[in-house]
């Protein structure tokens, strides 16, 4: 079942006021050629060289995936880049990287051959949405206000942004891309155990490997939110050019163009 966005924001609201574990695990279109070349064991594209996996590790990272996907409360679904619900599209390709596109039509018989069984989905485009400007909506921001959370990143600077607008954030810092994150994972999961008595909320920009990190946390009692890229335009990083006509960065929160308002109905 697809799950929208004001749904998700009231789902995330309860379980953070009522002290619930919770997990987002939200999987970009990158994400699944990952997964592809994790099953095939072909190592020569940047996504392995960017995100630290190859033949001895791949196997670690294919069980961190298959498990924080099916133990998460969400996990991606992609009918809306085959059905004309958003600008991104299949059909006909628009936005979507060519080498995802076979993936994405047959995305439920891939997720079927990895066994990944968690059939509540919602947008693989959540990161940003969760953070969008809409009139009589909440937003992820609002739902945070006063809150104690901590930021796993590779741009730390950003939970002083998070703490000048009232939320109380502290960062986990991780390599960059390219930056051999797997080497750092024993080390960031320590620190998420000493933060997690006294933040139980996670937002989560970790690529790969970071998917892992929504099922620790949810598993350790804590609340853990994939945010993506999100991270990247906190820090100041040039947000995707060919997005802008349809939505563009607010300080930490976005909003519709008129060209993106169409597309509203299906978020």
């Amino acid at each position: 079942m697809f799950f929208k966005l004001n749904y998700i924001l009231n789902d995330i609201k309860k379980h953070i006021d009522e002290n619930i574990p919770f997990s987002i695990v939200r999987l970009g279109d990158g994400d699944l050629q990952i997964l592809n070349e994790l099953t095939t064991h072909d190592f020569t594209s940047v996504r392995s060289k960017r995100e630290a996996y190859n033949v001895t590790n791949s196997k670690e990272l294919l069980n961190s995936y298959v498990e924080a996907c099916n133990n998460a409360n969400y996990l991606s679904g992609y009918d809306l880049y085959l059905n004309g619900e958003f600008w991104r599209s299949c059909k006909p390709i628009s936005i979507i990287s060519k080498d995802c596109v076979s993936l994405i039509l047959d995305w439920k018989n891939f997720y079927k051959r990895l066994k990944i069984v968690n059939n509540n989905f919602c947008s693989p485009e959540l990161g940003w949405q969760l953070f969008l400007q809409r009139e009589h909506c909440l937003d992820l921001l609002q739902i945070l206000q006063g809150k104690n959370i901590v930021v796993i990143t590779c741009f730390p600077k950003v939970s002083k942004k998070l703490k000048d607008v009232g939320i109380n954030a502290v960062s986990i810092p991780i390599p960059g891309r390219f930056g051999n994150h797997y080497s750092k994972i024993n080390i960031t999961k320590k620190r998420i155990k000493e933060l997690i008595p006294s933040r139980k909320i996670f937002l989560i920009g970790a690529g790969a490997w970071g998917r892992g990190y929504s099922n620790y946390i949810k598993s350790l009692g804590g609340i853990a939110i994939d945010i993506g890229k999100v991270c990247d335009m906190w820090a100041g990083k040039k947000w995707i050019p060919q997005y802008r006509q349809y939505v563009i960065p607010n300080g930490l929160t976005f909003h519709l163009t008129k060209n993106g308002m169409k597309y509203l109905p299906f978020f």
